[in-house]
This record gives structure tokens, C-alpha cells and sequence, in this order.
């Protein structure tokens, strides 16, 4: 399959989970994400969930974080990139494009800073190379960070074999985190 019949594909796939479903994966995951060995780090990176898009809730994920006072970072568009902003709990919110929430008042910091990255994704492949929505904006911010900051893709559904034209700016997770498993694409 193309990578746009693949998007057409999980995107049918998630449409089909409840509300309530939504919920308890976005809890499962938080469950398998609390069980990895990535909490040491200080400046975490967290997409936060789109209204209608039937996405995993990141909302738990976030306010984890705050509360084992960590660095949170989340995304705002700026035409075709991704700025890394710092939020803090009290932070407040507006709808940015294509429906994202996005931060009013917050702290522009230095991509390198980020340790730990979670990324969206409708599927990813067993070498960690993932489809998103097919902007490219996670390829491009991802690029931007240290070599050493974990990219850890959030979905539904586990790896599938194999997904056909990688660009070279494609950039690969590290992990995948489902409901059911956590799935390393490090050697």
C-alpha cells in the first residue's frame, strides 16, 4: 500500500473506536509509557491531542509530567515548522491551525533542549518509520533535535511489516506505544 492509502486506512480504523475506547487506550498507553525507563529526563515534548481526529488523549500524559515536575514542551505552528514552546499548568490555550490546540502564552526554547520526544502517527512499519497526517512537520522538528532524544511514536495499533516510499527526510522513531506493547526499533 502507498502511504496515502495507509493514512486513508487507520484514519477509517480510528474512526471506528468510541469516545470511551479513546480513553482507555490513552490510559493504557500512559500505563506502558510509565513502565519504560525515559523518566529521568528533564524537557519532555508532547503533541497534544486534536478534537475529532479520534487521537490518543495526551492530556493524562501531560499533566503527569507536571506533576513529577518536568519540563513540558508542546507544539505551535509557524507555516510549515513546529516551535518548541514551554507550558506550564495554568497555561492558556487557543485553536491553532488544521484544529490543534495550541499554547497563547508560553516559553519558546531551543529544540536540542528536548529529550524525549512523543510523536503522532496514524501507523508505523517494523523499522520505526511512521505516516503521519503528511504535512511533514514532525519530519522536520524531529530533525532539529540531539541525536541522543528519544522519538517515541503513540498509536492504536502495533507496527505493520512494511511501508513503501520512505523519503530520506523521513526521520524514524526509536519506540512505538500501544495499548498492548511497547515495540523498540533500537539496536
Amino acid at each position: 500500500m502507498t502511504k496515502d492509502q495507509l493514512r486513508k486506512e487507520y484514519r477509517e480504523k480510528r474512526k471506528a473506536f468510541s469516545e470511551n475506547q479513546i480513553e482507555d487506550f490513552s490510559k493504557k498507553i500512559l500505563g506502558q509509557l510509565k513502565s519504560m525507563p525515559i523518566w529521568d529526563a528533564e524537557y519532555y515534548h508532547v503533541f497534544v491531542s486534536i478534537k475529532g481526529k479520534h487521537e490518543i488523549n495526551t492530556s493524562p500524559i501531560i499533566y503527569d509530567l507536571f506533576d513529577t515536575n518536568k519540563k513540558v514542551i508542546v507544539p505551535k505552528t509557524n507555516g510549515k515548522e513546529l516551535l518548541a514552546c514551554e507550558i506550564n499548568p495554568n497555561t492558556k490555550w487557543e485553536t491553532g491551525n488544521f484544529n490543534v490546540p495550541e499554547p497563547i502564552d508560553y516559553k519558546l526554547i531551543e529544540p536540542k533542549l528536548i529529550q524525549v520526544v512523543f510523536v503522532p502517527m496514524l501507523i508505523c512499519d517494523l523499522d520505526g518509520n511512521r505516516i503521519g497526517y503528511g504535512g511533514g512537520y514532525y519530519d522536520r522538528f524531529m530533525s532539529k533535535l540531539n541525536k541522543d532524544c528519544l522519538k517515541i511514536g503513540l498509536n492504536f495499533f502495533g507496527p505493520i511489516q512494511n511501508i513503501k516510499g520512505i523519503e530520506p527526510t523521513d526521520i524514524p522513531l526509536d519506540y512505538c506505544v500501544t495499548p498492548d506493547e511497547i515495540v523498540s526499533f533500537v539496536s
